[in-house]
């Protein structure tokens, strides 16, 4: 799925990637639990997918992260409320 609206996103996500890559691992927490990720209007974790499917895809690996984010103990508390979001619309699309 390519879609111009989402090159901000995308970009923040090639940039932890880098960091990662690149072993930086205190710039990667800080950017990680950054604004562009977790923030408001904008940021990666609140991307518009049309597509009920991508959707439902996107939000189980956001899940993921925010697991994988926790068990490594790199999590910011106030990502946790997102996760609930998350949880709870993976609930209605099982309805």
């Amino acid at each position: 799925m390519q879609n111009e609206n989402l090159i901000p996103q995308a970009n923040v996500v090639l940039k932890l990637i880098d960091l990662i890559q690149l072993q930086s691992n205190e710039e990667f927490k800080k950017h990680i639990n950054g604004v562009s990720m977790w923030g408001g209007s904008g940021a990666v974790w609140e991307v518009y997918i049309e597509d009920k499917n991508e959707a439902q895809k996107f939000e189980e690996n956001m899940v993921k992260l925010i697991n994988l984010m926790e068990s490594t103990k790199i999590l910011d508390s106030g990502i946790k409320p997102i996760k609930k979001i998350f949880l709870s619309n993976l609930n209605r699309y099982e309805e």
